[in-house]
């Protein structure tokens, strides 16, 4: 018999061991985020991408750097069953048009700092939702708001 794992599932596993107050991440500034902030945070942003419309097996472009948003959007995605695509920020301006159109994604999650470099191919993909995470930004879904 074939069983059927979901790896988003490795946070609740330490809560399920009692490990809720250890820490999980320690973020550039020294914050220290326990398995509980970091399954709360999975948490929310699986709430919110289905609310959003995002279902399973679509895909989302992850364009974040190293903070505490790259993990909860790749393991909240993964929970509702989407297909998390990360690639790397450092890839050239047309080259996200490339991952944007070869994954399908229906959505995207960038780091607010690279949206000079991504915006502009998401802007010519209209059926692709943006959300913008670590920063202020007139455009699309803040992904600040659903990790705090």
């Amino acid at each position: 018999m074939q069983t059927t794992a979901n790896v988003s599932t490795l946070v609740d596993a330490n809560l399920a061991t009692g490990r809720e107050a250890k820490t999980a991440l320690i973020t550039a500034d020294d914050k220290e985020l326990t398995y509980a902030d970091l399954h709360a945070a999975v948490n929310r942003v699986a709430a919110r991408l289905r609310d959003l419309g995002i279902r399973r097996e679509e895909r989302v472009l992850v364009v974040l750097d190293d903070t505490p948003a790259f993990p909860a959007t790749f393991l909240g995605a993964m929970r509702i069953g989407a297909v998390p695509i990360p690639v790397n920020f450092l890839a050239r301006p047309q080259d996200f048009g490339y991952f944007l159109d070869d994954s399908y994604a229906v959505a995207a999650v960038i780091d607010s700092v690279f949206l000079g470099k991504v915006g502009p191919e998401i802007a010519q993909r209209p059926h692709v939702r943006l959300i913008v995470a670590n920063g202020e930004t007139a455009e699309g879904e803040s992904l600040d708001a659903w990790l705090v």
